[in-house]
């Protein structure tokens, strides 16, 4: 972990990381890492990246050309010794810079951030190359005030980098850049946006990447911050989940500085969450599943209600006091035989009435204050019934046993290994801004495995 703020041979500042290693009942101190090159205000260990036996350790006020610009340090384990292997410096840096306030590794790779005056960088560096810097990545559209670099993952040929300062949804709502290599060739391939983004939201502050997904953390007021799961298709990202606390009047920053994903597993960091004793801060968990597919989400929805994120808005509000629509999650497994699948609707009114159903198909509309985003695919539509009631949360839930109920239908509605099926919950809003006393959450779509 680092302490870029220890002091060294009486330096302020200068910065270490210690090395912790688990012997299958304790996590004990091994090493004690620190720059060949120490200076006072170094800040070694503001950021560090871990894999195997490497570790990249930047240091924003390390010297590299005679000036501050910043550097980032990789060291190698051989046993139980780590030695300063490489310093990685921009060829392009100016003092204050800040290069290696954000760093990544995968593989052979390095990538880098750096608050260049200009908007921001991330520097991608190469170990077959001898350490060499390979790539410097920018934005398709740079503006002086952005933070391009405040946070960057990559994971072999992908590269995430979060600018927590763009401006496209508002004033530093932020946005976070995918770029891909294809053999030397480094290209932006999308700019990722928060389907809700507003102005001081900051989307970017954190980011990470996992085979298949993408998580962007949002440390601004927006319920006190939230996270955005995005899933990869074929040529493109699209949303997945929105991730917030669940005691949001109590996390101030979630998302705003850390968070990680492994699998299907997320842990996102509140640095200043508050409780019994004050802003300790916090860590959340959560799981999102790789086998359920949100989509149909609130664009176009029947009189202008629109929540891009979830399904079409209702009367019901967030913390933020805005209007939001019924969101459709999966926990559990999709496996018909442990059968422990359990979906969760959320957000919607209080104390009323609520189905789910499902389909054989995917379709996209208009119905009542919502969208109707299941079709029968040929096999049908079937109910989930007796209704259940949202309860003073404003929660209805299905599960688990959704396979072994299904069985309960006609033939074609039965669940088996293999299938994809598409669900949805439909809920009564006797006050919904339509007028049509009802409104859906958005559609899932879940494949179902043996």
């Amino acid at each position: 972990m680092g302490a870029p703020g220890e002091y060294v041979s009486g330096a302020c500042c200068v910065g270490a990381v210690f090395v912790f290693e688990y012997d299958g009942a304790l996590w004990n101190p091994t090493a004690t890492l620190t720059a060949s090159d120490s200076a006072e205000f170094l800040g070694f260990g503001d950021a560090v990246a871990l894999e195997g036996d490497r570790a990249l350790i930047g240091a924003p006020g390390g010297l590299a050309g005679g000036t501050r610009a910043g550097a980032a340090y990789v060291f190698e384990r051989s046993g139980s010794v780590w030695t300063e292997t490489a310093k990685l410096t921009p060829w392009d840096g100016e003092a204050l810079d800040g290069f290696g306030l954000s760093v990544s590794l995968s593989g052979d790779l390095a990538l880098i951030g750096s608050l260049t005056a200009d908007g921001g960088a991330a520097y991608v560096y190469d170990r077959a190359a001898g350490w060499a810097e390979v790539a410097k990545l920018v934005p398709s559209d740079p503006e002086p005030d952005d933070s391009f670099g405040g946070d960057v993952a990559i994971l072999g040929n992908t590269a995430v980098i979060g600018d927590r300062g763009d401006d496209e949804r508002g004033k530093s709502a932020g946005a976070a850049y995918v770029f891909e290599r294809d053999g030397s060739t480094w290209t932006q391939a999308t700019k990722l946006l928060a389907g809700d983004g507003a102005a001081s939201q900051n989307f970017g502050s954190s980011v990470a990447i996992e085979a298949g997904r993408i998580v962007v953390g949002a440390g601004g007021p927006d319920a006190f911050g939230s996270a955005y799961a995005f899933l990869e298709h074929p040529g493109s990202w699209t949303h997945g989940a929105k991730l917030v606390p669940s005691d949001g009047g109590l996390t101030t920053e979630f998302g705003g500085a850390s968070l990680a994903i492994a699998g299907d597993s997320i842990l996102v960091g509140a640095h200043r969450a508050s409780g019994p004793f004050g802003n300790r801060g916090a860590a959340y968990f959560f799981q999102i599943p790789s086998f359920a597919t949100a989509y149909c989400f609130g664009v176009a929805c029947p009189c202008g209600n629109d929540d891009p994120v979830y399904g079409c808005a209702s009367s019901s509000l967030g913390l933020d006091g805005i209007p939001q629509g019924g969101w459709l999650a999966a926990c559990g497994s999709a496996s018909v035989a442990s059968d422990d699948l359990v979906l969760t609707a959320s957000q919607l009114p209080a104390s009323q009435p609520g189905i789910f159903f499902m389909g054989g198909s995917a379709i996209e509309l208009p119905f009542g204050d919502g969208k109707r985003c299941v079709g029968a695919g040929g096999v049908g539509i079937f109910r989930y019934l007796p209704p259940a009631f949202s309860g003073p949360t404003g929660t209805i839930t299905l599960g688990p046993g959704i396979a072994l109920r299904s069985q309960s239908f006609a033939a074609g509605g039965r669940i088996d290994a293999g299938e994809t099926w598409y669900f949805q919950g439909w809920f009564r809003d006797p006050t919904g801004p339509c007028g049509s006393a009802f409104n859906l959450t958005n559609g899932l779509a879940v494949t179902f495995a043996p």
